[in-house]
Parts: C-alpha cells; structure tokens; sequence
C-alpha cells in the first residue's frame, strides 16, 4: 500500500492577494518577484500574511533581477523590528502571459530551500490566474 501525504491548504490573506495583485498589473508586462511570511497552522495549512516585502528590481517580459542590496536591508530591518526569520518563506513572482515554474523559476526555488526549511512559491498573472505550492 503507498500513502500518499495531503497536501497543504495554502491560503493567501485578502491583504497580500491584493498588494501582489497592484504590483502584477502595475507591472504592465514585466515580471515582478517579492517575498512575504506565513504562519502554519496546527493542521499544517498555511497562511500567506499581509506581511510581504517588495524589493527594488528591474523586470523584463521574462524574468525579474532584484536588488539583493534593498533585500537584504528590508529583510534585516523587518527582523530589528520583530519579525521573525523563520516566517520568510513564501515567494512570489508574475509571467506576464501565464503561470508556471520555468526552469529559472525551479532554480530559484532549489536556492531558496538551501535556507529555508520549506517555500511556498506563487506564479501571478495579470488576468487573474494564479498558482502557489509548497516545496518541500
């Protein structure tokens, strides 16, 4: 017999949805990533909070590079003013015409888990399609 695990509920606040959903469509095409924090609840389902953290970064139709300055000053400052390190795990970016994990997008998720115990990675689009998962 194989027993197969549920799988999470992951659940983005009414707040986070809509501060990512005005950066997707401001982002008039171009991608667009951030970070945010989660809380998991006793029966493992997972909360994505209002607590997120948009970076300076430039985009392009196909693929976003953050300012790693900005984020690691945001990141440290959130953490002096009591934000916890092990709640930065959900990470969101947009494709400008559909949601998927591109290769680049795999990659990104492989660094994130080489800190972070697990990542709840969501694909934004522009025509309201989304899609999230945890890894790992």
């Amino acid at each position: 017999m194989i027993v197969v695990p549920a799988l999470p509920k992951i659940e983005i606040s009414p707040e986070a949805y809509r501060a990512i959903w005005a950066f997707v469509v401001g982002a008039k095409g171009s991608e667009i990533s951030g970070l945010g924090e989660v809380e998991v609840a006793g029966d493992s389902s997972i909360l994505v909070t209002e607590h997120l953290y948009f970076f300076k970064q430039r985009g392009s139709a196909g693929h976003t590079d953050l300012d790693m300055d900005d984020v690691g000053t945001t990141i440290t400052d959130a953490m002096r003013n009591g934000r916890r390190s092990e709640d930065f795990r959900f990470w969101f970016h947009s494709h400008p015409d559909s949601v998927f994990y591109s290769h680049t997008d795999e990659k990104t998720i492989e660094s994130l888990l080489e800190f972070m115990p697990f990542v709840v990675a969501a694909c934004f689009n522009s025509d309201g399609s989304r899609y999230a998962r945890r890894s790992r």
